[in-house]
């Protein structure tokens, strides 16, 4: 399989970089030296000069106050003290006690000019009119005092600005002195002094003058990291760097990984075409049979060894080889092509079922490269309306018809590739018109439906529910509607009788048997499976032992009727002691 190179260190340079930009950006604000002129504020410097000068102004108001004759002096009085109040920092405090000492001032006078005016019939209206243009004089007092308090707060904010901007040159000109006769000798001296521009007088001379004006984000920014404490910033770089780092490596990772999928996507279709390659269509006319083939990949890992065969043979015969390899992908694919060509070449050839694979055992021996094949070889006679079929490691045929069938799987043959020799076994059974056998590899049967295997037995009764006309695709479909998941390719071959002869004959199972094994249980076990009682097993065994000590072993065919009756015969060649007693052991496919 292609795989993806691995990862160059190359890609580390990027954020090793970005950790360093940003632990620079974020450490800098801490290390530069700040400009000149633009230290704090001197506050007590600038407290001390701002009480001077709010003393001195509250002198220069007694002082007009004293001065100011009658309801002008009040009024001047009280203009001058809000003036005072406002060049001090404070609040306009004494603005409404001055509008009530001149409305006191104007009732006094519109009282004094009453009885001025005489006595007589004309006394009473020009009261009146004098006291309407008091009331209206005292409205009009009223609302040029509100209007000079609105000046005045003006003026108190001007006044407060001017103030700050005295404090700031004396604490740059002159040491700091107290609150008392100096600051009022300040304010006294700046006060010829003329007035700066209104743009000068609305900023704060304190605030620092922006060299460069930053977006209102990056302000903010700013602003934050300048009151960070450095370890911090440095803290916070680190792990910024960090997140950096860990995104560029989950960028690549993830980049890495869907190249990976790509390639495997491309890998199963090559592997696709290939297994398909392996998966022949069937032939127009199989003499009197009607067969039907399916296969579906494994759900996890694509392409596997599975392989299957439908052939016609001469007298109207059918043949039919099904077989997995193990392994799965491509190295598992020219070992398939082996297995399958060389099995349909030995059943072609016209040997019996468990002669080709006897064959074929021997030829593949050393050329699997350590991988095994479990094979099934099949022949359907439509004179004799017969199926026989012999196994190596491989699950027996589910074969529905009037008579019934029960496989016998005492005395299995081994896989082909495991190091013994195989084909020992061989079943012939009836197969009339209308019966149905299904042929299929062990993924089939290995999948789970509702935690379960579905087995031997459920695949028989999904054909039984299909009924006569069910075809191999109906079969994988059903077990891919109902099972959770298929671990494994599943092949399925199913055959039906189209034809047969009328008269249905007995069942046949053939067992060949060494020397070595007839010290073994397997004979026995065979034939007890096989219902043959007690006396025909030890007459059975004690002829076997006769016909293998002259011909190295014995070929046991028993016949299943009304009664089962065992035949001894010699071999056609002498059979060899090998080790196949312990790995013909009874199996237990697709449970």
């Amino acid at each position: 399989m292609t795989v993806a190179p691995p990862l160059p260190r190359s890609h580390l340079v990027p954020a090793l970089s970005v950790t360093a930009v940003l632990c620079v950006a974020l450490a800098w604000p801490a290390v530069a030296k700040a400009p000149d002129g633009k230290g704090p504020p001197a506050h007590s410097h600038a407290t001390g000069h701002g009480a001077g000068q709010h003393g001195h102004a509250r002198g220069h108001a007694k002082q007009a106050a004293r001065q100011a004759p009658g309801n002008s002096g009040a009024a001047h009085a009280a203009k001058v003290q809000r003036q005072a109040g406002a060049a001090g920092g404070g609040k306009p405090a004494k603005a409404k006690s001055s509008l009530s000492a001149a409305g006191v001032a104007a009732a006094s006078a519109s009282q004094a000019a009453a009885p001025s005016a005489g006595s007589g019939s004309g006394a009473g209206v020009r009261a009146s009119a004098a006291s309407a243009r008091a009331a209206r004089a005292a409205r009009t007092r009223r609302a040029q005092a509100r209007r000079r308090q609105r000046v005045a707060r003006r003026a108190a904010v001007a006044a407060g600005a001017l103030a700050a901007g005295a404090a700031t040159a004396a604490a740059d000109n002159t040491p700091s002195v107290g609150a008392g006769g100096s600051g009022a000798a300040n304010g006294s001296s700046k006060a010829g002094e003329r007035k700066k521009p209104q743009a000068d007088r609305e900023r704060p001379p304190f605030a620092p003058v922006p060299q460069t004006e930053l977006p209102q984000p990056l302000g903010v920014v700013r602003d934050i990291v300048e009151v960070v404490p450095t370890p911090l910033r440095v803290l916070v770089a680190g792990l910024v760097a960090l997140s950096v780092l860990l995104a560029l490596a989950y960028a690549m990772t993830l980049a890495r990984n869907r190249r990976l999928a790509r390639q495997r996507r491309e890998l199963l279709g090559q592997v696709g075409l290939l297994q398909a390659a392996l998966l022949p269509e069937l032939p127009e006319r199989l003499g009197a049979s009607r067969a039907s083939v399916a296969y579906r990949p494994a759900d996890g890992l694509g392409a596997g060894g599975d392989f299957y065969d439908v052939l016609p043979l001469g007298g109207g015969r059918t043949g039919v080889v099904i077989g997995d390899v193990s392994g799965h992908g491509r190295a598992a694919l020219g070992r398939t092509a082996l297995a399958r060509y060389t099995l349909r070449a030995y059943i072609e050839a016209g040997l019996e079922p468990r002669e080709a694979l006897q064959v074929a055992g021997s030829v593949l021996a050393g050329k699997l490269e350590g991988d095994f094949v479990t094979a099934l070889l099949a022949v359907h006679d439509p004179a004799a309306g017969t199926l026989t079929y012999a196994t190596a490691g491989h699950p027996p045929p589910i074969v529905v018809s009037g008579t019934g069938f029960k496989p016998v799987l005492e005395g299995t043959a081994p896989p082909v590739g495991v190091g013994a020799s195989t084909g020992q076994r061989q079943t012939t059974l009836p197969f009339p018109r209308g019966a149905v056998a299904c042929f299929y590899t062990d993924g089939l049967s290995e999948a789970r439906t509702g935690g379960d295997q579905l087995g031997a037995a459920g695949i028989e009764r999904i054909m039984r529910e299909l009924g006569p006309d069910v075809t191999a695709q109906q079969v994988i479909d059903r077990v891919s509607e109902s099972a959770r998941t298929i671990s494994d390719d599943a092949a399925v071959c199913v055959l039906t009788a189209e034809e047969g002869a009328a008269i249905v004959r007995a069942r046949v199972e053939r067992l060949e048997i060494s020397r070595a094994e007839l010290r073994g249980p397997l004979l026995g076990g065979f034939l007890e499976a096989c219902g043959v009682s007690v006396h025909g097993i030890r007459v059975a065994e004690r002829e076997a032992r006769e016909v293998a000590g002259r011909m190295g072993g014995a070929l046991i065919d028993v016949t299943i009727g009304d009664r089962a009756q065992v035949d001894v015969l010699a071999p056609d060649l002498p059979v060899g002691d090998d080790a196949t007693a312990s790995l013909r052991q009874p199996s237990t496919p697709g449970r």
